[in-house]
């Protein structure tokens, strides 16, 4: 009744003073939600985008907030940038799913038991996420690093602009280096960012991507 009837939390809130920020389906289109922190009431809502994702409901990411800025990874498509008092969206990034210096495949054509064509009505797949694990945002001095769920691609941003500085092909080390593809992300500490295989821990430059 207060606005929230249509809406779906995707991941734990991010306390920013006294609101709440939270990455949202609203009516089937991503959207940041903010909500006061002592009584829950809606505040404003940003609309992302919609569509263009292989996931019904795209595993969540929680909101980082930097200098009143909030950062927004949908895992469906794109990163946003969007003001955290006012809602206003600063910028949007459809991001990269496959290096782009890699010879893209045929696209997969959708079949009639696609859960993005079957809706509410159909019984969904469970299917092994084919990019990364759900991981945390990270941002570093200025930079904005996001593991996609629907995405090879770990992607570095400036977060002043959304383009990117640097991107790492998460299955390209399978052809040469012994710790195989990419997983996830799990922390970062000083200038090191540190991602997960199947049977290693990497540690990469946050600030060049080496």
């Amino acid at each position: 009744d207060a606005g929230l009837r249509d809406v779906t939390f995707l991941a734990a809130p991010t306390v920013f003073g006294e609101r709440l920020l939270l990455p949202s389906l609203r009516r089937g289109k991503y959207t940041l939600e903010c909500l006061d922190r002592r009584t829950g009431q809606p505040l404003w809502n940003a609309p992302v985008h919609g569509g263009g994702s292989p996931f019904w409901k795209a595993p969540g990411c929680p909101v980082v907030v930097q200098s009143g800025i909030a950062y927004v990874a949908t895992n469906a498509g794109c990163v946003a940038s969007v003001d955290a008092f006012t809602g206003d969206l600063r910028w949007i990034r459809r991001y990269e799913r496959i290096d782009p210096l890699r010879k893209a495949s045929k696209a997969r054509r959708p079949s009639r038991e696609d859960p993005m064509q079957m809706g509410m009505q159909g019984q969904f797949r469970q299917d092994e996420l084919r990019g990364f694990q759900p991981s945390d945002m990270f941002v570093h001095d200025g930079l904005v690093i996001v593991a996609p769920c629907d995405s090879d691609m770990l992607l570095c941003l400036d977060g002043a602009t959304g383009q990117p500085q640097w991107m790492l092909d998460a299955t390209m080390p399978i052809n040469y280096a012994v710790y195989g593809k990419l997983r996830g992300l799990v922390g970062l500490i000083g200038e090191d960012l540190f991602a997960v295989s199947d049977t290693h821990l990497v540690a990469i430059g946050a600030a060049g991507g080496l």
